[in-house]
């Protein structure tokens, strides 16, 4: 591949995307695209464009969403988005952690500019500085050590939001091991293109072919060596083949031979390929980079032939370069793969953490609306029993007096038993997907929380278009009505919000719409309501786990976040909006049933 590689990142990583790149390769090329906080995503026309057979790698957060799935993609581009920006310099359960704790996160170029990045983001009026105290406890400067940290910009930023600042040294070596392994994936792909002109170079030897065939299968530098040494022993007949491995300049010990000796020595310090001794000779194997092997032969057979089994050697060796290298970029690259396996087996573990704890939340409420619903209930019964005893004490309990009254407790108590079967359905695990109503489904979890909106005084009209459809869908249910029972909660907290505040909307009463419909092939779901509208620097952030806008104590930070996992996973999208009197919240997916 001879197209040059350049990787982009937001311009507020400069820095250190420029130091990863020189530490990479001189080949690699480091620009960046605007900073696009608080701006919208990015856009095409933000990057470079791609050289001539070169590679465009992006880098980047949320403002890559858009970008993943475009058709549109310009040849040569590729995308590798994160959740956040900062987990390019910090690891990502760092990045959570700190989140999680109330930091707020920045880099030494988003430092060097705050003043426009800021405005951009809300933060500079005093309503974004009561949002950030609310929400956050200190800004955080994730420190690369790229360059000197901008203390006195720091400063001056965490003084005009009025939260103290830290710095978190973080270092800029995992940014350096991403672009280490795209080049390294470079180099692989190089070598495997150059394998065949390489190979054309012995094919005047059949033998040489011959031992091609025995390496090529050789996944490990192991297995190389042990084809190498019994191949050269059956071709040149020496009494002792020895393979001895050379990693950065050094020879390590032998790892095949044939004989019982440890070392049969190096080569003569020259820069010639080879040596000859009486008894034979030894060979340098080497590739693009330099030696990577010494192989000894003694004790040839018919040493009056020493010249031609030196010929042979020489002419295979590099054959045997382009394999040892091909084996050990292999053994990298096997070693890179389980780390990146293991990463994400850990991220699916971590995300299933999360979905069990917003469960758990879920239910924490769900139990307050079981207390709701059965309070009513309850005291009919309870007032069914002092009727039947004050009718004993009067001698008006008669039998037909007595059935009546155990009938209407009945009645009562069915009613709290048919609560907590749904309640109960709402928790089972659902390993298979099956195809269901949305509109039923919709309608369950709506009478889940039936007693908060009747306790807070809110409309809830269903609008489903057309009027009638049951709009089926292939999926997991009680998840679809777990998202719903979310947005739902945080609709009611908006409302409540709304009217604890003196705006002139506070006495307005609560309604939250919930329509339901078809569009471009998609099922859609809006849930709408007429609360507090999503304050202007949360909308960025409203889906990171672990970010709420709500009091300590009232939000987990977890039930946008694992409702957008939800929706994704099922192949959909979670968008959010505010409305002139409110905001909305749309579920899409596919209809492909």
């Amino acid at each position: 591949m001879t197209g040059r590689v350049t990787v982009v990142a937001c311009e507020t990583l400069a820095p250190e995307l420029a130091s990863a790149a020189a530490v990479a390769g001189s080949d690699m090329r480091a620009t960046t695209f605007p900073c696009r906080c608080g701006r919208g995503p990015v856009r095409w026309s933000d990057l470079p464009a791609v050289d001539a057979d070169g590679e465009l790698h992006v880098f980047g957060g949320v403002c890559l969403a858009q970008m993943s799935n475009d058709p549109a993609a310009p040849r040569g581009v590729h995308l590798h988005p994160l959740q956040t920006c900062q987990e390019l310099i910090a690891p990502r359960a760092t990045v959570e952690s700190l989140v999680h704790d109330g930091a707020y996160l920045v880099t030494s170029g988003w430092v060097h500019e705050w003043e426009r990045h800021a405005r951009a983001l809300g933060l500079t009026g005093e309503g974004g500085r009561r949002m950030m105290a609310d929400s956050c406890r200190a800004v955080v400067l994730l420190d690369s050590g790229v360059e000197a940290a901008p203390l006195e910009s720091l400063a001056a930023l965490g003084h005009a939001l009025a939260l103290p600042v830290e710095v978190q040294v973080v270092g800029n070596e995992l940014l350096e091991r991403r672009l280490q392994a795209l080049a390294l994936e470079r180099e692989v792909a190089a070598l495997r293109a150059t394998a065949a002109r390489d190979v054309r170079k012995v094919a005047d030897y059949a033998m040489a072919l011959h031992f091609l065939g025995h390496l090529t299968a050789a996944a490990t530098e192991l297995e190389v060596a042990s084809s190498v040494v019994p191949l050269l022993e059956a071709m040149t007949g020496a009494a002792e083949v020895q393979y001895v491995p050379i990693v950065d300049g050094r020879s390590g010990e032998p790892l095949a031979s044939t004989g019982d000796r440890k070392g049969l020595g190096g080569l003569p310090e020259t820069d010639a390929p080879f040596a000859r001794v009486e008894s034979g000779f030894s060979f340098l194997v080497a590739a693009d980079h330099g030696p990577n092997a010494v192989v000894h032969l003694r004790g040839l057979a018919l040493p009056e032939h020493r010249e031609a089994y030196l010929d042979l050697a020489l002419n295979v060796a590099p054959a045997i370069g382009l394999a040892v290298e091909k084996a050990r970029q292999h053994e990298q690259l096997v070693v890179a793969e389980k780390a990146v396996v293991a990463e994400r087996d850990l991220a699916y573990a971590k995300e299933r953490v999360m979905l069990h704890q917003s469960r758990l939340a879920t239910m924490g409420q769900m139990l307050g609306a079981i207390a709701h619903q059965w309070r009513q209930p309850l005291n009919a019964v309870a007032a069914l029993i002092q009727d039947m005893e004050d009718a004993s004490q009067s001698g008006a309990l008669d039998a037909p007096y007595l059935r009546r009254g155990v009938a209407a407790a009945m009645s009562q108590v069915r009613y709290m038993s048919n609560t907590i079967d749904d309640f109960r359905n709402f928790f089972l695990p659902e390993k298979a997907t099956e195809e269901f109503s949305v509109r039923s489904a919709v309608d369950e979890a709506l009478g889940l929380v039936s007693s908060q909106l009747l306790a807070h005084a809110i409309e809830h009209p269903v609008e489903c278009v057309p009027e009638g459809d049951p709009l089926l869908l292939v999926g997991h249910e009680n998840e679809l009505k777990q998202v719903v029972v979310n947005l739902i909660m945080n609709a009611i907290d908006a409302i409540r919000e709304r009217r604890a505040t003196d705006s002139p909307r506070a006495g307005d009463p609560g309604r939250i719409t919930i329509r339901l419909g078809r569009m471009d092939g998609r099922l859609q779901i809006r849930v709408a309501d007429n609360g507090a509208g999503i304050a202007p620097g949360a909308m960025d952030r409203l889906f990171d786990p672990y970010f709420t806008t709500k009091p300590i104590g009232k939000g987990t930070g977890l039930g946008l976040y694992m409702s957008k996992v939800i929706v994704e996973n099922a192949g959909g999208e979670l968008t959010a909006e505010n409305l002139p009197d409110g905001a909305a919240f749309t579920v899409e997916v596919s209809d492909d049933r």
